[in-house]
């Protein structure tokens, strides 16, 4: 063992202090046996020690806790250099050893262990809706092992990082061993599954991006809105809604800590009732389909389509739903009434801690977005029966597509060579003449995602056709661009003013 003497003047040697030993140090014990010290507690002068190839540490009687003194361990690799022989030299008479020339090494020198050392097994059972299970360590030949107990927080990242969401059955894993302090078994800890790369250090820049895009979801996003009621139309029927800043726990497994902001333009026809009730409850059940997506092992992108189908569908149900209980003569009017929908779900920071943006559309308003450099990108697709698609999915259904005053419209086989005119939109809202027995109108929309550029994106606008009919994509972002530039009002352009006023949107600025 380790065991360092000074000499007296009279020529005796007295035992001088051992080092300390810390955690992680491999030693050397009993009849040579060799392990790794897995407590220490200096000032008691008490080292638990785990034997190589052992699964837990050396236990006392009746597997009870066993600690060894500091003169009972000797390093395996001495500190500063210096060993046991060097000590050893100590002639009787107390003369130091005799200096020998230094020699160069011809091999690079043993590392220290730097900390303890990990073992390799497989998972034999994992359950993750209780969060923990056994792995099976990979035993030497002819040795018998115990199974080690792990739980989901011992994994390296945490219980939400990519180990822990990687682990089942059979996976291979390496892993440190700790004793539990409540039943002294061993425990795995910072747990690393085989082919899963850990997470990299946290990068301060992608905290401050993150941060960054979350207070812009809350507090930073500038909101305008315009409404003018249709030349001829009694009411205004057509609703938005506007719902900023709203923090949601993650959506999907990934994206954690999210901020989501919803923004929708709905055109209302045969009434408001339709335009009304998607306005007052669509945003309630979106939010309630995000959570649902929590219990997924999905990404953020197919949680918030999922939940967009989903909140669309529900609230289509709903509207239905409510229509019926209402007496014969309103319930007729809220049923025949109908409604598009263009929504603009802006969420982050996702996995990858970008802004992203989920756009739904039914129907024939429209978002569109616009770029620093004035450029027009349409976001979503109008849907209108002359559209290809629509036109086959209307036609296979039994309806027809006809042109009446250079509008194309859907035309019911029930009213074919009545000279009633049709639906102009093929998807939306309620309409339920165009969906008792068939699917002619459907409710389904489309959605696109897409990751948004802080430096490039800088605004979006959301408007029914009572903009997009005389406006051109191009022409609304440039008067949206140059009533930023001048805080705000259209200048003096008198046709600026005028299209202003023709802007029936929700346009929310990014920038």
């Amino acid at each position: 063992m380790e065991d360092a003497r000074a000499p007296e003047p009279d020529g005796t040697a007295v035992a001088e202090p051992l080092e300390p030993l810390q955690r992680g140090e491999a030693v050397i014990f009993g009849e040579g046996r060799q392990g790794v010290i897995t407590r220490a507690y200096v000032l008691e002068d008490k080292y638990a020690v785990r034997a190589d190839g052992a699964a837990r540490e050396v236990k006392g009687p009746n597997n009870s806790f066993f600690y060894f003194k500091r003169q009972d361990l000797q390093r395996v690799l001495p500190l500063n250099g210096g060993g046991m022989d060097t000590f050893a030299e100590l002639a009787s008479n107390g003369e130091p050893p005799e200096k020998k020339p230094r020699l160069e090494p011809t091999e690079a020198p043993l590392a220290v262990p730097t900390g303890p050392p990990r073992f390799e097994g497989r998972v034999k059972w994992f359950s993750k809706e209780k969060g923990f299970g056994k792995i099976l360590p990979s035993a030497a030949a002819g040795q018998l092992v115990d199974e080690v107990f792990v739980h989901k927080s011992r994994f390296e990242g945490g219980p939400e990082g990519p180990h822990a969401q990687a682990v089942s059955e059979g996976v291979l894993v390496t892993y440190e061993v700790i004793t539990s302090q409540v039943d002294g078994k061993p425990t795995a800890c910072n747990v690393q599954v085989a082919g899963v790369r850990s997470a990299s250090a946290p990068d301060k820049n992608a905290g401050q991006k993150d941060a960054l895009i979350r207070k812009l979801l809350i507090n930073g996003m500038q909101i305008g809105t315009f409404q003018e009621k249709g030349v001829g139309k009694p009411h205004m029927e057509d609703r938005l809604i506007i719902r900023a800043g709203i923090p949601v726990e993650s959506v999907g497994a990934g994206c954690k800590k999210t901020v989501v902001s919803l923004f929708g333009v709905f055109d209302g026809h045969s009434g408001a009732s339709c335009s009304d009730f998607v306005a007052t409850n669509l945003d309630r059940v979106v939010f309630e389909c995000i959570r649902h997506q929590n219990k997924r092992e999905v990404n953020s992108d197919l949680a918030m389509r999922s939940a967009l189908l989903a909140a669309f569908r529900t609230t289509e149900h709903n509207f239905f739903q409510y229509a019926n209980r209402l007496d014969a003569g309103p319930a007729a009017a809220w049923t025949n009434a109908g409604s598009t929908a263009c929504t603009c779900t802006f969420y982050g920071p996702d996995e990858d801690g970008r802004l992203r943006l989920a756009v739904a559309n039914a129907g024939d308003s429209r978002a569109v977005l616009g770029r620093k450099d004035c450029r027009a990108v349409r976001l979503s697709e109008d849907h209108t029966p002359d559209v290809p698609g629509e036109r086959k999915r209307i036609e296979n259904e039994g309806a027809a597509v006809v042109q009446a005053s250079g509008i194309w419209r859907i035309v019911l086989p029930s009213k074919k060579g009545t000279g009633l005119a049709g639906l102009s939109v093929s998807r939306g809202f309620g309409d339920i003449e165009y969906k008792t027995g068939t699917n002619v109108v459907s409710a389904v929309p489309d959605v696109f995602l897409s990751a948004l550029d802080l430096r490039e994106d800088c605004f979006v606008v959301i408007a029914s056709d009572g903009v997009w009919g005389p406006v051109s994509d191009g022409e609304a972002v440039r008067i949206v661009a140059g009533a930023l530039r001048e805080g705000g009002e259209a200048g003096g352009n008198p046709k600026q003013q005028e299209l202003c006023m023709l802007l029936n949107l929700c346009s929310c600025f990014i920038q």
